[in-house]
């Protein structure tokens, strides 16, 4: 082995010039204490984790496609941002027991969300709450030390811009909705007044519509606006479905196929959705992924829908199947993300490959470019999905849950009408894909 030989530091040189640089910071003073920066972190860490879960449970019941996919995208920013507060909890001593179960003080107030009775209240509400964290994460990178907190300095200033995006959004909304339901503002006050009862730290008001209506159910009815046509016999296409351009060549069919089937992955949002708000006592590690699962699949929707558009098409004069949700929706969640994952996304992911290259051959780089991206997000999915079905059902063998799953399928296939539920068991793995797709 050899060792260098030990050397001697280079002496200063005390005449040669030194370059005037921005000094280093001197102070360690900051408006809060260690104890009051953990807690402050605590609260934010558990108001984006409870935001998440209520957002989940509220998408499959929005109409418009535009609020479906908007917050599906920011139901990840809330998990992006309670991922990255939880991992600074830990780093300033914060048990990972300590980090398990959202405070009923803070629950109480998101949950109040899901009482909203339209779209529209609900825009109005989570706005409210959305405005509060942009306010509360933006103080607290004011007034914890900017030295010896920087990672948490860091992430207050990484994300912050993005939810003031969302706030910005949720202002143009609030406009929109309120032209067509003058009443939905209301809504608004009524969860500000429950957001000044938690800081007072008083009880929650009696007024609260879940104190009244009892525990909030989930809906198993998806919601479309009027702007779609809808079925939900299968997820076959068919190019007579009033299309004014029909392709005709295998090409340009596949092409219009698999765009079809990105902007209707809807009920892939709503699926993954729905699991990661059925979970409700999962850890925050598990709906952590989940909530990239939803995000994956709302741009695929807009994929899909931007994609239809390009090929010269009016994507809302598109049917839009609804077959995947309609058998999902009543399912125990782990049996909904398995038939989804497995019988939907591995079915899928090889043709979108394929079509790629295909695209790409014929110059068609666009349409190459989207599903290269589209294929990677699915291909990922498939990789993580038996890990995460794993942690979701501890003990069970993942070939028992895939039976049970295409079982269980094959069962709401025949209480839809579909088909006959013997018949559908007897379908292989590809026909339950090929029939309800993603």
């Amino acid at each position: 082995m050899n060792v260098p030989k030990t050397t001697r530091s280079r002496a200063a040189d005390y005449t040669a010039p030194l370059p005037k640089l921005p000094p280093l910071s001197v102070d360690l003073d900051s408006a809060l204490t260690f104890d009051q920066a953990v807690e402050a972190l605590k609260d934010l860490f558990f108001s984006h984790w409870g935001l998440m879960r209520v957002v989940a449970g509220t998408i499959i019941r929005i109409p418009e496609i535009e609020t479906k996919v908007f917050l599906a995208h920011s139901l990840y920013l809330h998990a992006e941002i309670a991922g990255a507060t939880r991992r600074r909890l830990i780093e300033l001593r914060v048990r990972d027991a300590k980090l398990r179960e959202i405070p009923h003080a803070i629950s109480v107030v998101s949950n109040e969300l899901l009482y909203s009775d339209s779209a529209a209240e609900f825009v109005f509400g989570y706005s409210v709450l959305v405005a509060d964290l942009v306010e509360r994460q933006t103080r607290y990178a004011e007034r914890t030390s900017r030295l010896l907190d920087r990672p948490s300095v860091a992430i207050m200033r990484r994300f912050t811009p993005d939810l003031e995006e969302v706030a910005d959004w949720l202002e143009t909304a609030r406009a929109a909705y309120v032209a067509i339901e003058p009443e939905s503002h209301l809504f608004e006050t009524h969860i500000a007044a429950m957001l000044k009862t938690r800081a007072l730290d008083s009880r929650p008001s009696p007024l609260s519509r879940q104190s009244s209506r009892g525990p909030y159910q989930r809906t198993n009815e998806c919601a479309r606006d009027g702007r779609f046509a809808l079925f939900h016999q299968s997820r076959l296409y068919s190019t007579s479905d009033g299309l004014q351009k029909v392709p005709d060549d295998q090409y340009g069919a596949d092409r219009l196929e698999l765009a079809r089937v990105q902007r209707d992955e809807i009920d892939a949002i709503e699926t993954f959705a729905n699991v990661l708000f059925d979970l409700d006592n999962a850890p925050f590690e598990l709906v952590e992924q989940l909530a990239r699962f939803v995000e994956d699949e709302a741009r695929h929707v807009e994929a899909g829908h931007a994609m239809l558009a390009n090929l010269g098409y009016d994507p809302f004069e598109l049917p839009c199947s609804i077959i995947g949700i309609n058998v999902r929706a009543p399912m125990p969640p782990v049996l909904a993300f398995a038939q989804l994952n497995i019988f939907g996304e591995l079915n899928i992911v090889g043709r979108l490959n394929v079509l790629a290259q295909q695209a790409y051959a014929r110059d068609d780089d666009l349409i190459g470019k989207a599903f290269d991206f589209v294929h990677a997000d699915e291909l990922t999915h498939v990789r993580r999905g038996r890990k995460l079905l794993i942690e979701m059902a501890p003990g069970e063998n993942p070939a028992d849950v895939e039976e049970n799953a295409r079982r269980l399928a094959a069962r709401r296939l025949g209480e839809e009408g579909v088909l006959g539920e013997d018949y559908a068991l007897a379908l292989t793995r590809k026909q339950v894909g090929d029939l309800m797709g993603e």
